[in-house]
């Protein structure tokens, strides 16, 4: 059809027209996939992603131009758009690189570790005080200290975990903070922030998005709730989750899950998303088992 997007390739051999083999588009407001629409959207915020299927063109014929050729429906606001093309890195043909173990590998479950004099602060939940280790440690209505959790299939891993319960439609509940110059004097130039989370079975995310634990230098003046850094006013680095990828993707089912970052080099207001997405390690998949032994210590219920 006169309205589906060409590649016309010019060759030694001739001219060639290529439709494309799979199209769609992204919507940086939906997760849904937007190969079933009847138009492609290209703007700002919007990428729109082609197949082209080039196997009937011999490895050893040269390819001496290439024109992409995008019919126009409609145009949408004021102004210029420029277009620009590129080819797509698919990503899977990444080196699998080995893994550089810190000291903690000489830990086995961390038991142990805090004796080592790198350590600068570490805690767990099984005293009873284990609150007054923190600068600040709340909301006492929505976290306790359990070993297990039956109807939610949880059994700790070792001692007692911490148990968090976000209330259905709010988007916070563990507000636990340990502020390194209070505590220690000093602010590191260089930290590494080791945590245990499990996302309980009845975890169902009904938001965009949201943060869990991470690090920071805040500092009251950047770094958080839309005060982008410049690098010198503050920074933080958090995990975050995003909705489960719903059933329709290839990925369906799986919560990807990564960093949230107000860093020196920031362009937008608010922190860059950084998912963890090689060799798909950031998406997570739900299972259940008697949990022996692999559940995490600290719990997000």
């Amino acid at each position: 059809m006169e309205s589906r997007p060409r590649l016309v390739l010019q060759t030694d051999a001739g001219q060639l027209t290529i439709e494309p083999e799979a199209d769609t588009y992204t919507e940086s407001s939906t997760y849904r996939c937007m190969g079933k629409a009847d138009t492609l959207r290209i703007g700002q915020r919007n990428h729109s992603l082609l197949r082209f299927d080039l196997t009937s063109i011999a490895a050893d014929v040269p390819v001496s131009n290439a024109t992409l050729l995008l019919p126009i429906k409609g145009v949408f606001g004021d102004g210029e758009t420029v277009v620009g093309a590129f080819r797509c890195s698919q990503g899977h043909d990444a080196l699998e690189a080995d893994a550089v173990l810190g000291f903690a590998a000489a830990f086995p479950r961390d038991r142990g570790i805090k004796s080592h004099p790198d350590v600068i602060f570490f805690t767990d939940f099984e005293s009873p005080s284990w609150m007054d280790e923190w600068a600040y440690a709340g909301k006492k209505k929505v976290i306790d200290a359990v070993s297990n959790d039956p109807p939610r299939k949880f059994e700790s891993l070792d001692g007692k975990a911490l148990r968090v319960r976000i209330a259905e439609g709010a988007n916070r509940a563990l507000d636990t903070l340990y502020k390194f110059q209070e505590q220690t004097g000093a602010e590191p130039e260089e930290i590494y922030f080791r945590y245990y989370l499990r996302l309980a079975s009845d975890w169902n995310q009904t938001l965009e998005g949201g943060k869990m634990p991470g690090i920071s230098g805040t500092y009251g003046k950047s770094g958080w709730g839309g005060r982008k850094s410049d690098g010198t006013t503050g920074w933080s680095a958090r995990g975050t989750f995003f909705l489960t990828m719903p059933e329709a993707n290839p990925l369906g089912g799986l919560h990807p899950i990564g960093t949230y970052c107000y860093h020196a080099d920031m362009q937008g207001q608010y922190g860059d998303i950084w998912l963890w997405q090689k060799g798909y390690r950031g998406y997570l998949e739900r299972f259940f088992s008697d949990f022996s032994g692999i559940c995490p210590e600290w719990g997000i219920f």
